[in-house]
């Protein structure tokens, strides 16, 4: 009896142990199954909030503070506002506005002058009474000042006649006026009598600018060089008749003086042929004598030789304040046919002439080509004008 008492509580501790080790395994099962689920949990607010951070989420209060990629930047310029980069222009001085000049003094020592450098002087020896001499550019030789104290002719054939009968060529000048002088002048009868070089054909009026520094007129005209050029001349000559005989009446052409270049080039090119006119300066020595010869037949004429600033200053002024009308036309009419058009710099007031192209792409304000009829046409250019 005792033996099977034993043998059945070893039995019942053996169950015992079973169910407290089965216990055990099973909270232990249970607190890794809550571990890992909490440690999953973890990760898992850690993976929710960094997405949160990296892509968030735009509240309608948001909308508030962000900017909009379709409002302008208040510090930046529209590109309506930006003003284009001016492009950069190259000048090419004229050659007018190059010039440099130098002092010429006659051979006798008579008179001395300013000319541009690499000019020529012509200069003709005569008596005191008739001083004559031309200066012009051998490069150009439309581009010259011709001066003469004095000159005759007669004022009909028939005075024409008998002035040939003792071998002496006369040419007629039966308009007394500047105008007619010129055209009487310039004629093919007359250039076998006259210097190669202010030889000139043709001379039409442009516009009468007032009484010439010496009496007569002062008139800007056109003419044609020997070889045909169109020039420009500005010019003077005062005209009075004297009797050789009864039946034979002379002319008396004092002062004749002319300005001539190219007709698109003459509104260029006036300046300096009027400053160089103005520069003559004449000995006191030979006004004296001229006046000594002159007497024997009118008084003295010392201030008909005076060529000085205030007659050059008197010509250009009159040439400048004409009006204007044909050298406008003209001058459009010249840059046409060279293939040229007038451009203003806006900044400086200079007027320049360029090819037809120059504007064409050109997005700045300060180079514009001239309106037409503008006053600015009768302005001489300042130079040439060109992309970089």
């Amino acid at each position: 009896m005792k033996r099977k008492t034993t043998f059945s509580k070893i039995i019942a501790i053996l169950l015992m142990l079973g169910i407290v080790i089965s216990c055990m395994a099973a909270c232990s099962d249970s607190s890794s199954t809550t571990k890992k689920s909490k440690d999953k949990n973890k990760n898992t607010k850690k993976t929710r909030k960094t997405e949160e951070v990296d892509d968030p989420e735009p509240d309608d209060d948001d909308d508030l503070t962000e900017p909009d990629d379709d409002d302008d930047d208040p510090t930046e310029p529209d590109d309506d506002d930006k003003k284009p980069m001016e492009q950069t222009a190259k000048i090419k001085p004229t050659e007018a506005a190059s010039v440099q000049y130098e002092q010429y003094t006659s051979p006798a020592g008579d008179f001395t002058m300013m000319i541009p450098q690499g000019w020529k002087v012509i200069f003709e020896p005569s008596d005191y009474i008739h001083h004559y001499f031309i200066v012009y550019d051998p490069q150009n030789p439309c581009r010259r000042i011709v001066m003469q104290l004095l000159s005759e002719g007669v004022y009909d054939e028939y005075s024409q006649s008998v002035m040939s009968f003792y071998g002496i060529y006369a040419p007629i000048y039966s308009d007394l006026s500047t105008t007619g002088f010129f055209q009487a002048f310039g004629t093919e009868e007359n250039a076998p009598y006259l210097i190669p070089e202010s030889i000139f054909y043709n001379f039409t009026p442009i516009e009468n600018l007032g009484t010439g520094p010496y009496g007569g007129d002062l008139i800007l005209g056109t003419c044609n060089a020997a070889d045909g050029t169109l020039m420009e001349m500005l010019c003077t000559a005062d005209l009075q008749t004297f009797f050789l005989a009864s039946d034979v009446t002379g002319v008396y052409v004092h002062m004749m003086i002319e300005l001539t270049a190219k007709a698109e080039e003459f509104p260029e090119w006036e300046p300096v042929l009027a400053y160089c006119s103005g520069t003559v300066n004449y000995t006191q020595e030979f006004i004296d004598e001229r006046n000594r010869q002159w007497q024997q037949v009118q008084n003295a004429i010392s201030e008909s030789i005076r060529i000085g600033e205030e007659i050059a200053d008197m010509i250009s002024e009159a040439y400048w304040s004409r009006q204007n009308t044909y050298d406008i036309n003209s001058q459009k009419t010249s840059d046409s046919i060279l293939g040229y058009e007038r451009i203003v710099d806006t900044e400086t007031g200079k007027i320049y002439r360029a090819e037809p192209s120059f504007l064409e792409d050109y997005e700045g304000t300060r180079y514009r080509r001239l309106d037409d009829g503008s006053d600015l046409y009768n302005r001489p250019i300042d130079g040439y004008i060109y992309w970089e």
